[in-house]
């Protein structure tokens, strides 16, 4: 979250009174779109579109995620913090909107309950062609791949929208067109936003805004006035002409119009003020600092600490205005189950960064530290602590070849010997010159004055060499054949 939890609140209550006026346009008897004839049977309009286009508003305000089109930060940083609870909040809205769809009847008296009928079978059709057509959309954009989650998530969600409008005046068959399409409109809605560099981490222009327009057409289109409990014209398939389509596209840029006058100059004067006059750039009282930013509002506002790793370094790369959103899912999940990435390991990190070379050309990689950490990222296929990946690190390395390698947890000895190597390099060093030379084992090994053991590299890590020693072909053939016996998407670090 970038925005200011103030300006969040106080955006929530201001919304309600520019809810209200929309609501009454169009739902109430002497409301002037509903006198004209608009009809929204469950809120395309004065819910959806006009979420979706304050949000959009409040977007353009705020600014992208720090790093996000500037490609200064690991893509990982952007990943969904949790896909299992964007899939159990889908169904928990899929059911909702079966309930608000046929609630809007008021009541199962006299007709009504034909009504409530239609809708439930229109929602469910209409969202069951969506979800299809996003599987379809999915595996064609990741060539057949891979099946994402936004892409299913976002997709039967736009259909839910178009079904608002629509659910009491067309026909159970065309529920199952207008949930195609508006499955289409949110996933594409989303992908054409981020071409003007529009962040949108949840996709709400797309499913809300794209899908209600899509849903206000629709009932232009298909609307059946001779169906019992409602009152609407003919749409332009059913020979109404172009009346009832005009309507609803009238309806459509007022909405969109009153948005835009009633929100913008609340965001704009609304920052001026937090800012303390700064006119030029109201964002600055919108929007979180930098590093709350970083640390996450969850842990500075509500004290919920989460694992995020805050030595995570910036190189600077170009710029990139060409991401769809699609680079990072394929190059996370490419990751995670061993395949090769779509995104060269290198489009997003300048390896090594230039804040990392010390002055006396020495890499700050050379320090056990570091050279742990690359050999630990290059067992596990992860990113190490300085934010670089599994495959530069890899070629830090002189001499490995582990291309494909990626594996996601480590044998207890391996993690042993990190343990055991971390504890050694806290011990407290005695004065140069003074330190007496700790005697040997049998094996090998070297012990220290406080009698931990410091087992040598080949032997603890399996084959494993030093980072800074040239590595033989029978080490390197060993660690592929280990870290393949261990690939797999589960197991977490």
């Amino acid at each position: 979250m970038r925005m200011k939890f103030g300006v969040y609140v106080v955006y929530s209550a201001y919304a309600v009174i520019v809810y209200a006026f929309v609501a009454h346009w169009i739902w109430a008897d002497d409301g002037w779109l509903k006198t004209l004839g608009v009809h929204d049977f469950a809120g395309g309009g004065p819910v959806h579109l006009l979420g979706g286009m304050n949000g959009l508003i409040a977007i353009i305000f705020i600014g992208p995620r720090t790093g996000y089109f500037k490609r200064r930060r690991n893509r990982q940083d952007f990943a969904p913090a949790s896909p299992a609870s964007t899939l159990f909040g889908l169904f928990m809205l899929w059911w909702g909107w079966i309930g608000f769809n046929c609630g809007s009847t008021f009541g199962i008296t006299g007709d009504k309950w034909l009504v409530a009928t239609r809708a439930a079978i229109i929602t469910i059709n209409a969202s069951a062609a969506g979800g299809a057509t996003a599987l379809f959309y999915t595996l064609r954009k990741t060539k057949g791949k891979q099946v994402r989650v936004h892409h299913i998530v976002n997709g039967i969600l736009g259909a839910l929208v178009s079904t608002s409008p629509t659910c009491a005046v067309v026909h159970t068959w065309e529920a199952l067109i207008i949930g195609v399409i508006g499955s289409l409109v949110a996933n594409l809605g989303n992908t054409f936003v981020k071409r003007f560099r529009i962040d949108d981490p949840v996709g709400a222009v797309g499913v809300h805004m794209g899908g209600a327009i899509w849903g206000l057409l629709a009932v232009g289109l298909f609307a059946d006035g001779r169906m019992p409990g409602v009152d609407v014209m003919d749409g332009l398939f059913r020979g109404g002409g172009f009346k009832l389509l005009g309507l609803q596209v009238l309806a459509i840029v007022s909405i969109v119009a009153w948005s835009a006058a009633t929100v913008t100059p609340f965001y704009y004067f609304l920052g001026v003020y937090i800012s303390r006059g700064n006119w030029r750039n109201p964002r600055q009282g919108l929007r979180l600092s930098e590093e709350a930013e970083m640390e996450g509002e969850d842990k500075i506002l509500h004290g919920i600490d989460l694992p995020y790793d805050s030595s995570i370094k910036f190189s600077s790369g170009p710029e990139d205005s060409s991401d769809d959103g699609d680079d990072f899912n394929s190059q996370a999940s490419g990751a995670m189950s061993g395949g090769s990435p779509n995104v060269s390991p290198t489009q997003h990190h300048a390896w090594p960064p230039k804040d990392e070379w010390k002055d006396d050309g020495v890499h700050a990689h050379s320090k056990p530290r570091h050279r742990r950490e690359a050999r630990k990222s290059i067992l596990m296929g992860m990113p190490t602590r300085e934010g670089h990946d599994a495959a530069a690190a890899a070629r830090h390395v002189r001499g490995l070849d582990l291309d494909g390698v990626s594996s996601r947890s480590l044998p207890l000895n391996v993690e042993i010997s990190f343990r055991d190597e971390e504890k050694a390099e806290r011990l407290p060093e005695a004065g140069a010159g003074e330190e007496e030379q700790a005697p040997h084992d049998g094996n090998g090994s070297s012990r220290s004055s406080s009698g931990l053991a410091r087992v040598p590299s080949s032997v603890a890590f399996s084959g494993v060499p030093e980072v800074d020693k040239q590595p033989s072909r029978r080490h390197i053939m060993a660690m592929k054949r280990q870290a393949s016996s261990r690939r797999g998407i589960g197991g977490i670090m």
